[in-house]
């Protein structure tokens, strides 16, 4: 039989988390963990520790057999936490836990030796024999500590106190030309390029010390430990920091470590990958002791500290591309304030990648004139899944020419839901973040309860046109609800001496390659006694209300989807609407807060002050569609508050859209109205088509559409030879179609010349819940799964341009034919793909409120709780690639859209093969999406090879690759299907030296052995 070879991998890059650690095991590599925090990992004999025991799944447990030399337990010791004292004849030996000669390592110890003069060791790896570079151990000596590696030491790196408590780093590197290095709360310190030889080094595997050298049992620690981390490879920045941080705040020694740090120039350098060009940029980054403020730790990046100290150093810095996986990015910038491309910038910004391999600017700050660097926080949430890069540029050599920035910070931050201040308690709530980019605002709560912004006079600050908001000094909601909220501020003070200034609300947009944000501001506008509701420089759109009393004023907007409504009132109560504006698709909210702005910059005196803030978010029910972003149409039969029809006839007029879009549809000529049928489908009532009614709206996807989603309720009561339109948006012209259409006795996707009609049966006066998408990707970019199973499609993607004539429930809309005999009770339309557990979310809604089929047998709530853990951390791939050396799913564990590839040993840039992958009983791989599992090994569905699928495991579609026990099928061998096997659909094809075995299930089938 032939044997084919599994294709070679390139594995994309992996997303970059920054979520605070609850375990080091969280990160790849930890091959030991000593935690004397925890009482179970610990054997005590009396009052001493006859063992220590690994927690890192390995086998690094340490112990000590002679009673005589066994540390002493310390209870309480230090945070109130147990710590093991070492008292100058104490040990621990266990096995090795690094690789023979391993050329990259980090040990993270919180310790402290009680004393200074001969040699203590706190850990150590270690060869039997004393022969050079076979050690590598965390030393100390004097008054110093460092790494000794048996005649290629460098153990004099760091000073430390006698008693004092330390959390160190310290890491092997050899392709580094620096290949030690300590960071610890003196600082990142290195030994110098030619100490420790890198090809003498090779590290012994005899086994691990804690508290003395193993060699000879000598070099005894009169000290404390209290836990050990290990790893086999030298961390990122970004992953250094997290250990520190967990360390840090665990035991509460030092404050230098930040949490969620991405990148710290704590090193002295940049992360590997980062490119520096031109001047400003290569001297760098700086230990500058010059009076920048709110710098971290030693080092940070300040292009005035380059060649002579000037403004004049001109270049940009551009980082490595990483997947984002967290909502929020701070950092800390100072500098010029400088962001007119025409003079040139001084920038730091975040850009994504494009389509076309290109880079546009998503985020961006500068500094205000000032050498103060101050957080910034960047609302990233909707970038989540997207390939992002950080970049720097200094293009100005002039005057404040110059770029500082510091500490970036990956966090996942809590999303706000209700709060209400009233500013009374002395200090802001958590909710609200002030920035302060313009030089020297005053932001305050005065005696008198209320919110106080100021600009004061002579203030520095001179322009021609509006200040741009993005140098007002404002409070913000970081991380808020986009699609629905309310927000309202009572202005209770408003001044100028000429009138030149606007306060109120700002709504923060993205801005997609734009010098500055795009925002909405709303609230009193000085000049003329005027509210006005203003929208970006770029594109300025205002609307104006005169009122005779600006001050003493309540303001208020709420957001629905991507459509805002100022109000305002003037007792709180009665409410007038000022105006409405719509939030575009590629400039969505990212922030929400009070703000003040001056006209003209005249160095006046002006201020504002706001006497209170609400904010809340509406709560949708969980298994409601409009709990999933992206409804633009929402029609329910269901609902009789949203159907207009005739008393006596039942002609349906007015079919009202729920999703607040406005999108209604409606039917004003009676002879083509369709009719309410009461009760016709598990008690509710639907909406009946007769072969010649039909209803008409707006449209409600965008103009070609790349994606859309459509979940209808619907039947056909007739199975004659021709099309008939369940529910369409169309424009004329070919590919200006976007139909659920049945032909004949199927039913799928029309594009108008660019067809999938066929993709599954039907049974006249049948209901089915029928899911519509078009991806636009370049192959099977139509999906169809309904009752009939889950098909797939493939039309020209780029000929299919979604018209915008309108939409037609019940016929075609450009020719008004093809009418529909049969019945509509739902229709649900998203403007994007939905993810795996939101898809099966509206799936359940609707057939568990019509009663429809049996598919979705679970509740949306248990797979909104399940989750995929690797090393104790919950997993969404949010339809990127994950990497793992080894996975376990749990029970229940569910896998969104993406594709999970399990590895031997984790190479980014290489050849992935297979080691195991576990699935527990019961386990969902991505509800009605297409994970793929990558096996290269003699490997089947079978019970022989190392791949099985337990009883009861649910796989809706699932890719093997695998080797020729797929040929002939007999890879089915023993197993049955429950169910209509006329659902299942298995393919096997050859792709190059690649059999694949796709094969494609209900998400209620379940295989069984």
């Amino acid at each position: 039989m032939k044997r084919f070879i599994a294709s070679v991998m390139v594995l994309p890059m992996v997303a970059v988390s920054a979520a605070v650690l609850d375990a080091p095991t969280e990160i790849e590599g930890c091959v030991l963990w000593l935690d004397a925090a925890d009482g179970d990992s610990l054997t005590l004999d009396g009052g001493a520790v006859a063992e220590w025991r690994d927690k890192s799944g390995g086998d690094g447990h340490v112990a000590q057999g002679d009673a005589n030399h066994r540390p002493a337990f310390s209870a309480g010791q230090l945070n109130g936490r147990a710590t093991l004292r070492f008292s100058g004849d104490e040990w621990l030996a266990g096995p090795a836990v690094l690789a023979q000669g391993a050329q990259g390592f980090g040990y993270y110890i919180v310790w402290r030796r009680a004393d200074t003069g001969s040699a203590g060791v706190v850990f150590e790896q270690s060869g039997a024999d004393e022969q050079q570079g076979t050690r590598a151990s965390f030393l100390t000596l004097g008054d110093t500590f460092g790494f000794c590696g048996a005649f290629n030491d460098a153990w004099d790196i760091a000073a430390f106190t006698p008693g004092g408590w330390k959390v160190s780093g310290l890491e092997y590197n050899a392709n580094a030309w620096n290949t030690v290095c300590l960071d610890d709360e003196t600082g990142t310190r290195t030994a110098d390029a030619d100490r420790v030889n890198p090809v003498v080094q090779q590290v012994g595997t005899a086994g691990i010390r804690v508290g003395n050298k193993l060699a000879n049992n000598g070099e005894c620690l009169n000290g404390d430990i209290a836990e050990i981390i290990v790893f086999d490879r030298v961390l990122s920045d970004m992953e250094r920091e997290r250990v520190l941080y967990y360390l840090q705040e665990k035991w509460q020694v030092g404050s230098r470590y930040i949490d969620g740090m991405w990148v710290s120039f704590e090193h002295g350098w940049y992360p590997d990958g980062w490119v520096a060009q031109g001047d400003a940029f290569t001297q760098n980054p700086t230990a500058s002791t010059r009076q920048f403020f709110n710098k971290q730790g030693d080092w940070f990046v300040n292009t005035f500290d380059g060649p002579g100290n000037t403004d004049s150093a001109t270049g940009t810095l551009t980082g490595t591309p990483f997947v984002l996986s967290s909502n929020t990015l701070r950092l800390l910038v100072g500098g010029g304030y400088q962001e007119d491309p025409g003079n040139g910038l001084c920038q730091v910004r975040l850009e994504r990648e494009t389509a076309g391999g290109g880079w546009e600017v998503v985020r961006k700050a500068t500094g205000a004139n000032d050498d103060a660097m101050r957080e910034t926080r960047w609302n990233v949430d909707n970038l989540k899944g997207q390939t992002v890069r950080f970049a720097a540029e200094d293009a100005v050599p002039g005057g404040w020419g110059y770029i500082s920035f510091d500490a970036l910070r990956l966090v996942d931050e809590p999303m706000f839901t209700a709060f209400h201040t009233d500013f009374n308690t002395g200090t802001l709530p958590p909710e609200l973040v002030v920035q302060r980019p313009v030089a020297h605002p005053a932001v305050e709560l005065t005696e008198n309860q209320t919110l106080r912004f100021a600009l004061p006079e002579h203030a520095g600050i001179s322009f021609d046109t509006w200040m741009p908001i993005d140098r007002s000094p404002k409070a913000l909601l970081q991380t808020f609800n986009a699609d629905r909220f309310s927000m309202q501020t009572y202005v209770s003070a408003f001044s100028s001496v000429n009138e030149t200034v606007h306060c109120g609300i700002v709504l923060n947009c993205e801005a997609v390659g734009a010098t500055r944000y795009r925002y909405w501001m709303f609230g009193p506008f000085g000049l003329g006694n005027t509210l006005c509701m203003e929208r970006t420089e770029d594109d300025k759109q205002s609307v104006s209300l005169l009122r005779s009393q600006v001050t003493n004023i309540y303001l208020r907007v709420d957001g629905y989807q991507n459509q805002v409504t100022f109000s305002c009132s003037e007792d709180g109560e009665a409410w007038d609407v000022v105006g409405t504006g719509t939030v575009p698709d590629d400039a969505p909210l990212l922030n929400a807060g009070l703000f003040l702005k001056n006209w003209n910059g005249d160095s006046t005196l002006c201020e504002a002050e706001f006497g209170s803030l609400s904010y809340t978010s509406s709560q949708v029910a969980p298994n409601s569609p409009l709990g999933i972003p992206g409804c633009v149409l929402w029609l329910d039969a269901a609902d009789s508050g949203t159907l207009v029809s005739d008393e006596l006839s039942d002609a349906v007029s007015l079919w009202k859209d729920k999703s607040g879009w406005g999108n209604d549809v409606q039917q004003a000529n009676a002879v083509y109205q369709p009719r309410l049928s009461p009760a016709s489908l598990n008690a509710l009532p639907s909406v009946r088509f007769d072969g010649h009614a039909y209803l008409e709206g707006p449209q409600a996807l965008v103009k070609a559409a790349p994606q859309f989603s459509y979940y209808i309720v619907w039947r056909r009561d007739d199975n004659h030879n021709g099309a008939e339109s369940v529910f369409e948006q169309s424009g004329g012209g070919n590919g200006c179609r976007a139909a659920l259409m049945t032909r004949d006795e199927g039913v799928g996707f029309c594009g108008e010349f660019n067809d999938a009609f066929g993709m599954a049966p039907f049974m006249p006066e049948a209901w089915k819940l029928s899911a519509l998408e078009f991806n636009g990707q370049p192959e099977d970019n139509v999906y169809l799964d309904d009752e009939a199973g889950v098909m797939v499609a493939t039309i020209d993607a780029a000929l299919q341009q979604v018209g915008i004539e309108g939409t037609r429930v019940g016929c075609k809309l450009t020719t008004t034919s093809e009418f529909l005999n049969g019945s509509v009770a739902e229709i649900l339309v998203f403007k994007r793909i939905l993810t795996a557990a939101e898809r099966y979310n509206v799936l359940y809604h609707l057939q568990s409120k019509w009663g429809v089929g049996d598919n979705y047998d679970a509740e949306p709530n248990d797979l909104a709780t399940a989750s995929l853990t690797v090393g104790g951390k919950p997993v969404d791939l949010h339809g990127a690639v994950e990497t793992y050396r080894a996975l376990t799913l749990a029970d229940t564990a569910h896998v969104t859209n993406g594709t999970l590839i399990v590895t031997e040993a984790f190479n980014p840039c290489g050849t992935s093969t297979v080691d195991s992958l576990t699935l527990a009983d019961g386990a969902i791989i991505g509800v009605h999406d297409r994970p793929t599992v990558h096996v290269q090994d003699a490997l089947t569905l079978g019970e022989y090879g190392t791949f099985a699928l337990p009883e009861g495991t649910i796989v809706p579609r699932l890719t093997l690759f695998t080797f020729d026990q797929l040929l002939g099928g007999e890879n089915l061998a023993g197993w049955t299907i429950s169910g209509t096997p006329a659902r299942a659909k298995t393919e096997l094809t050859q792709e190059g030296d690649t059999i694949v075995l796709r094969v494609f299930y209900p998400a209620t089938l379940i295989l069984l052995k």
